[in-house]
């Protein structure tokens, strides 16, 4: 159910997992119930919701840190300074924007096996709209064609399935579309121009076994696609789905030492796929590449951990290489950037009128 104009919840909560990046044992993936908090507790310092002011009519880049602190970061881009942030999250996870540049945040509801999605206008910190979930949600996206709401992630009590809800036009009740059996969860998601949704998933709890599923527009069956190389993440790093323009973009871990992102981009077929190129994201010494990729504008966006603090980073595309710029700090360990998006600000809209490009 939509409801208009809620107040700011003052909830936030311990996590089960830790989510030391690279120090110690491996979280669940995220969107996993053994991932969300099990209790509310205030987080220290989390202080109310702010916004700089002055600061509405630039491009912001929000980020949802999710440990410690349920809260989502506010940045300019590509300034990189930080202007504001929105609190009292419980387990914020995926972000979101529409044409209108209004951002969506998935949530874990309080005390349930649910989610919420917050609606925020571009600037806003109190939210304008929200809906409920009934599964555990993880990523979101908007299609810019019919204004529809996919939300990904994963149902379940004790066995767990992918589940995605899709709202006409960003409200109401979604309809709810399921993966196969073997598919424990999904991830991150995008449409494409023809109003298509792909969706990463993983096979197993440990959210090491990933795939790529599409829910095709006006269909209800959400199918396996099957590409030509193995797409490759961790529980801190799972794959994101991302939409160039022309191809579907879908994030992989290179293997070796130096961890760095592969950007695949597709040439899809049916129900198969192709990787026709290739974007490698450098993160810059000892750099880790963490949570959703997002790209605007010429631009790919993550989020880059070193030394337990947070940076957002963002890198030419599809040139790739060393980041062309990265913020001012995000967090600090042990909360972990999860979600990512680009809200356009509205005087710079009629150049871009659809964010994903």
């Amino acid at each position: 159910m939509r409801i208009a104009n809620l107040g700011q919840h003052a909830l936030a909560s311990c996590a089960v997992a830790a989510m030391l990046v690279g120090c110690g044992g491996s979280p669940p993936p995220i969107g996993m119930p053994g991932a969300m908090p099990q209790s509310r507790v205030t987080p220290a310092g989390a202080g109310r919701s702010w916004m700089k002011p002055g600061t509405s009519n630039q491009d912001l880049l929000y980020v949802t840190g999710y440990e410690d602190e349920g809260l989502v970061d506010i940045y300019t881009y590509p300034q990189g300074e930080k202007v504001g942030a929105i609190t009292g999250l419980v387990a914020p996870q995926g972000a979101c924007v529409d044409a209108a540049g209004n951002v969506f945040v998935t949530d874990r509801a309080p005390e349930s096996n649910s989610s919420v999605i917050y609606e925020y206008a571009h600037g806003g910190t109190t939210p304008i709209a929200t809906l409920s979930d009934p599964a555990f949600a993880t990523g979101c996206a908007v299609d810019p064609a019919t204004g529809n709401l996919a939300v990904s992630g994963v149902i379940g009590t004790t066995h767990y399935r992918g589940a995605v809800a899709v709202y006409a036009n960003a409200e109401g009740t979604p309809s709810m579309y399921y993966g196969a059996k073997s598919i424990v969860g999904f991830l991150y998601c995008v449409y494409n121009n023809h109003s298509d949704l792909y969706v990463t998933e993983y096979f197993n709890d440990s959210g090491e076994a990933y795939a790529v599923g599409r829910l095709a527009h006006g269909r209800s069956r959400i199918d396996q696609i099957m590409i030509n190389k193995p797409i490759r993440g961790f529980p801190e790093l799972p794959p994101s789905a991302l939409w160039d323009g022309k191809r579907v973009v879908i994030s992989s871990v290179r293997t070796g030492p130096d961890g760095k992102v592969s950007l695949y981009r597709l040439a899809i077929s049916g129900k198969t796929a192709r990787v026709v190129g290739t974007t490698v994201l450098n993160h810059c010494g000892r750099r880790e590449t963490v949570g959703q990729a997002w790209l605007f504008g010429g631009m790919v966006f993550s989020s880059i951990f070193q030394h337990y603090y947070s940076h957002i980073a963002w890198w030419r595309y599809p040139n790739g290489g060393k980041p062309s710029g990265i913020s001012s700090r995000v967090f600090v360990s042990p909360t972990q950037p999860l979600g990512l998006t680009l809200s356009p600000a509205q005087s710079s809209k009629a150049a871009r009128v659809d964010p994903r490009h």
